[in-house]
């Protein structure tokens, strides 16, 4: 693409090449890319990959989006986490406004995106900790068998965590509690 672009996953799996690293997207995954950065998205589950997208352009948007974590140009695990949909959403409520107003407020929300990305990835345990791993093994459980599962109990019985503890999880990890999922 001849953009700069952010892309946040709302449903769906699939498998996107980054600079030719693969990643697997799904709900909550975020990820961006450079202009002209080598991008290939295939769809790898059984329901379509629904997701929003912001392009942007310019040095300063280039140079923020580069000190950012997206700058590594790997896709960031952001599930559960609100205020990532709803900047998203804030920006296509201005943008289909239209007008310098609206342009300006999408620029700023990009802006905030980025820099709440870096702040929030300062904060969170990275995926090679085992309290994330737990955390995740959780959430992968729970997106799997949530049409059967009835109780955290159960959850916990099947992977093997104490039901306090996979609170405290998501506690640390998700802005909703297990008990919502």
């Amino acid at each position: 693409f001849g953009f700069l672009g952010i892309e946040f996953v709302l449903a769906g799996r699939a498998k996107v090449t980054i600079a030719g690293e693969e990643f697997e997207l799904r709900p909550g995954s975020l990820f961006g890319y450079l202009p002209n950065t080598d991008l290939r998205i295939e769809n790898s589950g059984l329901y379509p990959l629904t997701k929003y997208f912001v392009d942007l352009h310019g040095s300063e948007a280039i140079s923020l989006f580069e000190s950012s974590p997206l700058g590594k140009l790997h896709v960031l695990d952001f599930s559960g986490v609100r205020w990532v949909e709803e900047t998203f959403r804030q920006m296509v409520k201005f943008g289909a406004r239209g007008g310098t107003k609206a342009e300006r407020s999408c620029r700023l929300l990009a802006e905030l995106l980025l820099l709440q990305t870096e702040e929030s990835e300062g904060e969170r345990e990275g995926p090679g900790t085992p309290a994330y791993q737990s955390y995740r093994k959780c959430r992968d459980y729970i997106e799997k068998h949530f049409e059967t599962m009835n109780s955290v109990g159960e959850l916990g019985d099947a992977v093997n965590l104490d039901q306090a503890y996979i609170s405290r999880l998501f506690s640390k990890y998700d802005d909703e509690s297990p008990y919502k999922k």
